[in-house]
């Protein structure tokens, strides 16, 4: 799926927007979608992650992430699935995406929920049939650290997706593991609501917040403790 052609997303979207299923695109930086703002991404759109140019300066220094104040509605159908995934360039990189964000019918490659500041959301509120998984245990992004009063562009090793409400989806290969002992997976720390949904193949431990209701585990390395589900 990765091109070096697409429809390049703002760095900063500030009114609704819809994103057509007969476009691809691109999220080569920090995409921040405003409070007040919609975007609504239809059936059979795809988003690519990261430049698959490696001219680009965003090759090197970018930062490819999407941060939702306002919402974000991904729209797929069983038909027509929204793809989002990295660039072929960047294949082992993480696709970030936090905030405000309801999913129908996306399936999705490196997802993850991160945010760097303590006022935002990292919670994904809603994924209803979708598919999600790691390409790599060995999934890095970047982010900038500051040490000595110098800020530097810094390249860690990411977790897994944070979701509130989860229905119906498939979560494939969600494990990371680090570069120094690569058959060692770490702990993805899972929380949120899951309905009839199935973890093949992840390294899971649930936190106390983790609830599963009919629900499958295939293949998982895990240590799960599952609350009773809320009615």
């Amino acid at each position: 799926f990765a091109v070096r052609s697409g429809t390049l997303l703002p760095q900063a979207i500030t009114e609704d927007m819809t994103l057509t299923g007969d476009k691809i695109y691109i999220i080569s930086d920090t995409t921040v979608i405003e409070n007040g703002a919609t975007v609504t991404v239809e059936a059979g759109a795809r988003i690519q992650f990261w430049t698959a140019d490696p001219e680009d300066t965003y090759a090197q220094k970018g930062i490819a992430q999407l941060l939702v104040r306002g919402e974000l509605w991904i729209e797929g159908t069983a038909e027509k699935p929204v793809y989002i995934y990295p660039s072929d360039l960047m294949w082992n990189y993480s696709v970030e995406i936090s905030g405000n964000v309801y999913m129908r019918y996306a399936d999705v490659t490196n997802l993850i929920s991160y945010i760097r500041t303590s006022n935002e959301t990292d919670v994904i509120q809603e994924a209803e049939h979708c598919t999600f998984r790691f390409n790599t245990p060995h999934l890095n992004s970047r982010g900038y650290t500051t040490s000595g009063g110098t800020t530097e562009l810094t390249l860690y090793e990411t977790k897994q997706p944070v979701f509130l409400h989860a229905k119906d989806c498939v979560f494939e290969n969600i494990k990371t593991s680090s570069i120094y002992r690569p058959t060692e997976y770490y702990a993805c720390w899972w929380s949120g609501l899951y309905e009839r949904c199935a973890f093949v193949d992840c390294s899971i431990i649930g936190r106390n917040s983790f609830f599963a209701k009919d629900c499958l585990f295939q293949g998982c390395d895990q240590s799960i403790t599952i609350e009773s589900f809320p009615s």
